[in-house]
């Protein structure tokens, strides 16, 4: 009876993982596959001893916690890249802005070269 309620924990755990962190690489998705596989496995075939019951919650809860831990640690690396592309953009587009400053400075400067000797 504890096996499928375990199993069944294990297995909304897992869906609650998928739904909030949304697995986007091959690996986040293969562990979040191995979590809820060790929670259908609870349910199907969830007997024997209580050592190997005691073996089987264990191993349910390191994969769930090791699902946790990876699925969390994608996300900041996500966010930490997003943050650093833009700042890069921000730096580019500042780098441009100040080239076309100095652009049309120039510009000008020629233009009030010209006005001078038209007026000498």
């Amino acid at each position: 009876m504890f096996q499928l309620i375990m199993g069944s924990l294990v297995l909304l755990y897992t869906a609650g993982l998928v739904i909030y962190y949304i697995p986007k690489t091959f690996s986040s998705l293969y562990v979040c596959l191995l979590c809820g596989l060790t929670g259908v496995l609870s349910i199907v075939a969830g007997g024997g001893s209580w050592i190997v019951q005691l073996i089987q919650i264990n191993a349910q809860l390191m994969i769930a916690g090791c699902s946790l831990f990876h699925l969390h640690r994608e996300k900041l690396f996500t966010a930490r890249k997003a943050k650093v592309a833009m700042t890069q953009q921000r730096t580019v587009v500042a780098q441009k802005m100040k080239a076309a400053q100095k652009y049309v400075a120039a510009k000008k400067r020629t233009q009030s070269l010209a006005a001078m000797e038209r007026c000498a």
